[in-house]
């Protein structure tokens, strides 16, 4: 999978998490966040395949790439579409002020941001990948990070965590371990010692499980297998491409699986399939990590309609 593939499905589909509660069947009340189908400046609340729920929570000045919920807290943070590499900038977005201005955090600082995430305890970690330096800006490509103490400030600064030409990134639940993709594959970075591990050369868009034990993540090879990394162990289980379901939409030829997340409990990945030729035609998943047949959820995500393109965890209760 290229970059120029890879970014061209970050921009059509914002990545998919879900408030997952996994049983012996499949239930469709979760709790999502979801960038609009048709409107991508726009954030959107709703509950499963109910469309009634759907409402807007939040709109953006600019098209939305990428977002990040706090677990357990009030913040979303959203990042621009990279089809305006030089607006691209990191916001701030408070659950507990909806219909509030969304804040921008990096103010034009930066060209290229393709991705953020913030921690459980609010700390802010973004990426500088491009090679233009903005007026009175930063240049240096690399992991940065904004502390949680700095994002209530009128201007928040950003310290430079790592050097390193990054396209992913995700917090684990602890707050102090980074886990990145790059094009020789996937990094673990602990914060506290500054220690680097390779976890895999075949292997993009990371993202630690609920527990922080473990890192699920896609093949860039064909056919797609989903990977589950345990730590302390040096071996990685694979799903394989028959277990995650390709057939049962009819995508054998030219199927992939994108935007690969965990159930809360950590039992089970979320993920959707789509086809290479048609970008349009897609379906989400949910797989045992220790075997068993997969199951589509959000069967309305395939009608051009619906609103629940996808989402982000969002913890109960609910109090907009």
């Amino acid at each position: 999978m290229t970059n120029t593939f890879k970014n061209t499905v970050k921009i059509l589909c914002v990545c998919l998490a879900i408030f997952l509660p996994v049983a012996t069947q499949a239930q469709t009340d979760w709790e999502i966040i979801f960038r609009h189908p048709a409107d991508y400046h726009e954030l959107w609340f709703g509950i499963g395949d109910d469309e009634r729920s759907a409402h807007r929570i939040f709109r953006l000045p600019r098209p939305i790439r990428a977002l990040s919920i706090q677990k357990g807290g009030r913040y979303i943070v959203a990042v621009d579409d990279d089809k305006l590499p030089d607006l691209v900038d990191v916001y701030l977005l408070d659950r507990e002020k909806p219909g509030t201005e969304a804040k921008n955090l990096t103010r034009g600082e930066y060209t290229q941001i393709p991705d953020a995430a913030i921690s459980r305890n609010g700390d802010i970690v973004f990426i500088n990948l491009s090679f233009v330096i903005p007026r009175n800006g930063n240049f240096i490509r690399g992991l940065y990070l904004i502390p949680f103490r700095e994002i209530e400030k009128k201007r928040p600064k950003a310290e430079l965590l790592l050097e390193v030409d990054a396209e992913h990134v995700d917090w684990a639940p602890n707050g102090k371990e980074i886990v990145y993709e790059t094009d020789w594959g996937i990094f673990h970075f602990d914060i506290r010692t500054k220690k680097i591990s390779h976890i895999t050369k075949d292997g993009t868009s990371p993202v630690f499980s609920p527990d922080g034990k473990k890192i699920a993540f896609l093949t860039i090879t064909n056919p797609t297998k989903i990977g589950i990394k345990i730590a302390g162990r040096r071996d990685i289980k694979y799903i394989e491409p028959e277990e995650i379901g390709l057939e049962k939409v009819g995508l054998e030829e030219g199927a992939n699986a994108i935007n690969v997340t965990w159930s809360v409990d950590g039992q089970s990945i979320v993920y959707t399939v789509f086809n290479t030729f048609d970008p349009a035609s897609y379906s989400n998943f949910v797989v045992p990590i220790d075997g068993g047949d997969p199951e589509q959820i959000f069967k309305c995500i395939s009608r051009t309609d619906c609103h629940f393109l996808s989402g982000q965890n969002f913890p109960r209760p609910l109090t907009l």
